[in-house]
């Protein structure tokens, strides 16, 4: 059962009982949400690539579309083409992601006509959210999932370890590193040293960096041209 409860920073999340496990940080959804994959992932792509005009994402973990709907946020000033492929197994019901009330958080009328855009798009279909964000959200498990493409940017946010251990291994991280371009990032808010070391094995330049509220650390690596 998916229980709704608010967070530090005054924005909603679920905890999920039977897993005793967080949607997002209770320390502050949006919050950890912004630090780990807008700053130091999608904002900190665009400064090192300065002379790209698009980013190609790859997500895993849809969620309650938040990462999703920040990085929209994000590249209005950036005016990027952005296109953003997501995956997730089990996807929430519209009707609970609505219920976390993220329009009210942040009380802009187009950003939650965005929002509901993003939430009620086809599952498994390419859907222009604007003219410059293209989004692809995916039903299914990571490793059935097919790469068709490279990816600039990988924002890696399935459920922690405790919960998902199949997820932090090498054989669930691969063919995703394997895709990444040149200049690309990888960003997730975990910092395990077995993370770190399976990243490294793919001559990536990993560096632990500072983490969310209530999160000493997280990693980001970069494959460097």
């Amino acid at each position: 059962m998916n229980k709704k409860v608010i967070t530090s920073d005054g924005s909603y999340t679920f905890y999920i009982e039977e897993l005793d496990e967080h949607f997002r940080s209770k320390n502050g959804a949006v919050r950890e949400s912004n630090h780990v994959f807008i700053k130091n992932g999608f904002e900190f792509w665009v400064k090192l690539n300065k002379k790209k005009n698009k980013c190609f994402i790859f997500e895993m973990g849809f969620g309650t579309g938040l990462n999703c709907l920040l990085t929209l946020r994000s590249n209005i000033k950036n005016s990027l083409l952005v296109k953003y492929n997501s995956v997730d197994a089990y996807p929430l019901k519209i009707s609970e992601t609505l219920d976390l009330n993220y329009e009210d958080f942040f009380k802009n009328e187009t950003l939650s006509f965005l929002y509901r855009k993003i939430l009620t798009s086809n599952w498994n279909n390419q859907v222009r959210i604007m003219k410059n964000f293209i989004l692809n959200k995916n039903i299914t498990k990571l490793n059935h999932f097919k790469h068709k493409d490279k990816y600039d940017l990988i924002f890696y946010d399935p459920f922690g370890y405790k919960v998902q251990p199949e997820m932090w291994t090498i054989d669930a991280l691969e063919p995703i590193i394997k895709c990444l371009n040149f200049g690309g990032v990888f960003v997730t808010y975990s910092s395990k040293g077995s993370v770190k070391r399976i990243l490294e094995s793919f001559q990536l330049f990993v560096e632990k960096i500072k983490g969310p509220p209530g999160k000493r650390e997280m990693l980001r690596a970069i494959k460097k041209i």
